[in-house]
């Protein structure tokens, strides 16, 4: 029998265990042995007190070995290294299960690995011959953990928390339902024993969140964590699980201590990846965009971090970046809202509205009541440009609000809950201008209302506000833009019309709100310190004159002699002032118009109408209106009405 160790073991000095039969004569063997080598030789036998500290030093080292976390078997190997009692063959029997333990559970990585990673050969050294014989069973049934296969050698032995704890470790290199099976059912045996160890909580917790019971993993992963929070696979574990279940915060919270207490060089890709996701759910996409970058570095093949670097590149306007990492996740996430959604948005960005219509028209069709799905529909209609896109683009923006409101949710992710307030301001904004496009004012109004601090144009909003007959706010807001920007012609201009028609001005073709009369002019004037004497149009038309005088532009002055004329009473003089708007700018249209009204009247004045020339005039002056084509539905009524009467 020795002449047959002896034969296995001349070539490489290793137990090079590969087959069922050589395993089982092995463990026959060593079972055996203890009946042969009395007859061969004598061994000491150890003095009472030597034997007692042998055991108590051998069960602490067990125990920590079961505990099986990174620092308890790092401690355990400490203990053997330092101990003068343990025997050569039970320390290196005992170094090599550690070895076993941590390559088949942490892998090189420290990661929980897979099948493929777990399984690399797993040799018994030869210096463990001799080991005591429960050691020996477990470097056997490590050989076939190793190998995916299950250690069917233990039956052989009785049950102890260590064998049990080794039976368990083939889920971890086998992917096989009737394997894992196996080994989940040793954690009922295993937790009849009074030991604690990580091992169990990482198997239930990946077995739960393989079938998606989330939650039952995220118990699982939290007893994992109670027993050492450093424990790469039980924090990604955890991490991916809370990642499921839209607890971001949580996943980087428990990420935070390894990136605290570990080198970044020394954790797996899968943390990075995880972590990377968990700054992207928080909305955080840019801080996450390095992470993201590094696993996919690592591990070309992994396809989760895609969508998230494709955002991060569609917001640092990298659009062909963008579109690489889209591309490379089509064949998995083609039906993906995410994916989807990126794409209308790269395809708005590249001038591609139809195919932005089309990918979030598929992404509304997986939720026609997803505000954001929604939203992506409204600006690639928005961009569409015809007027059946823009009505459509109405009633969609509607429901974005609609459901935003009504689908209120404090446990969306941060990142969801910006991209549906994102969504509402997106939606707000359109239907604010394209009803100031279609110039309907109160509709406009109404949507500003709701509109809060979106940033909009700040001529936009007057204009709205002006023409809505909300002027007390058309001041306040208008002063505030020229304080803001005093050197901007387009807020000395909003701001001037709002002083016109508070103060009745020919400009003020809207409506006045009664509640508005005497407060906002009186303000803003003496804010100004150009109130003089009673109100009335004198202190504004003081104002525009001095502006006239300023060195601003052709534009701006048309428009300021166009406003001194509507704000002058005597007729001549509006004449003339209404010339110069004209010699700054041809084709200011409110001027001629203005001027046509004027002739207009001068003609119905007459008792018999029998001049003609100042009917010529106005005509003359409205036919140069209407070729510039003017958009202004007021200014239209207007034309519309000279025309009227002059017939």
């Amino acid at each position: 029998m020795m002449k047959y160790i002896r034969t296995i073991q001349r070539p490489t000095r290793l137990f090079s265990i590969s087959r069922i039969a050589c395993r089982t004569a092995l463990c026959l063997v060593m079972l055996i042995m203890p009946a042969i080598l009395p007859a061969q030789q004598t061994l000491p036998k150890p003095d009472a007190e030597t034997l007692k500290k042998t055991v108590s030093q051998t069960s602490e080292i067990e125990r920590l070995i079961i505990r099986a976390t990174p620092a308890s078997l790092a401690e355990a190997r400490s203990r053997i290294a330092a101990s003068t009692v343990i025997a050569a063959p039970d320390s290196s029997a005992l170094h090599a299960i550690i070895r076993g333990i941590e390559r088949t559970v942490y892998g090189s990585s420290g990661a929980v690995p897979s099948g493929a990673q777990a399984s690399a050969r797993f040799e018994i050294p030869v210096s463990a011959e001799g080991a005591d014989r429960k050691y020996i069973t477990c470097l056997v049934a490590l050989a076939d953990v190793s190998a995916g296969k299950i250690p069917a050698v233990l039956a052989l032995e009785p049950a102890s928390a260590l064998s049990e704890l080794i039976g368990m470790l083939v889920f971890f290199s086998s992917t096989r339902a009737e394997i894992r099976t196996h080994a989940l059912s040793a954690i009922p045996r295993f937790s009849c024993f009074d030991v604690v160890s990580i091992i169990p909580h990482l198997i239930l917790g990946i077995d739960a969140f393989d079938a998606k019971r989330y939650l039952d993993a995220e118990r699982h992963f939290s007893a994992a964590l109670a027993i050492d929070r450093t424990v790469e696979p039980a924090v990604c574990g955890f991490a991916r699980t809370e990642l499921a279940l839209g607890k971001p915060q949580a996943a980087k919270e428990a990420m935070d201590v390894l990136c605290s207490e570990n080198a970044l060089n020394s954790i797996s890709q899968d943390f990075r990846a995880y972590y990377g996701i968990a700054l992207y759910q928080l909305n955080q996409i840019l801080d996450a965009e390095p992470w993201l970058e590094e696993a996919l570095k690592q591990n070309p093949g992994r396809t989760d971090v895609l969508i998230p670097l494709a955002h991060a590149a569609l917001q640092r306007m990298d659009y062909p970046l963008a579109a690489r990492y889209l591309d490379q996740a089509y064949r998995t996430y083609a039906q993906d809202r995410s994916w989807l959604l990126a794409k209308s948005q790269l395809a708005l960005e590249n001038g591609r509205p139809s195919d932005a219509e089309r990918y979030a028209r598929s992404a509304v069709k997986l939720d026609s009541r997803d505000p954001v799905a929604l939203s992506y529909l409204v600006r690639a209609l928005e961009k569409s440009g015809d007027d059946k896109s823009r009505s459509e683009a109405m009633m969609v923006a509607e429901s974005v609000l609609a459901y935003v409101r009504d689908s209120a949710d404090s446990s969306l992710s941060p990142l969801e809950q910006a991209l549906r307030s994102q969504a509402e301001r997106e939606a707000l904004r359109f239907l604010i201008s394209e009803s100031y496009r279609r110039q309907d004012w109160l509709k406009a109004a109404q949507y500003y209302q709701q509109a809060g601090g979106i940033p909009l144009d700040r001529e936009m909003v007057a204009a709205i506000l002006r023409k809505s007959g909300n002027v007390e706010e058309a001041i306040r807001f208008t002063t505030d833009w020229k304080n803001q920007e005093p050197n901007s012609e387009k807020a000395v201009e909003a701001w001037l019309r709002s002083l016109a028609l508070q103060t009745g001005g020919s400009y003020a073709s809207a409506s006045t709100r009664t509640s508005d009369a005497g407060s906002g002019l009186g303000i803003a004037l003496s804010a100004l310190g150009s109130l003089k004497g009673e109100s009335g149009n004198s202190p504004l038309l003081d104002i525009v004159v001095n502006f006239i005088a300023a060195p601003y532009s052709r534009e701006l002055k048309s428009f300021l002699y166009y406003l001194a004329a509507s704000l002058n009473t005597e007729e001549s003089r509006k004449i003339e002032q209404l010339k110069n708007a004209l010699a700054e700018r041809a084709d200011n249209v409110e001027a001629l118009v203005l001027l046509a009204e004027i002739y207009a009247n001068r003609y119905l004045r007459q008792f018999d109408l029998s001049d003609t020339s100042n009917r010529d005039k106005a005509l003359r002056y409205i036919s140069i209106a209407k070729s510039f084509n003017p958009k202004d539905l007021e200014l239209v009524a207007r034309i519309e009405q000279i025309e009227s009467k002059l017939k």
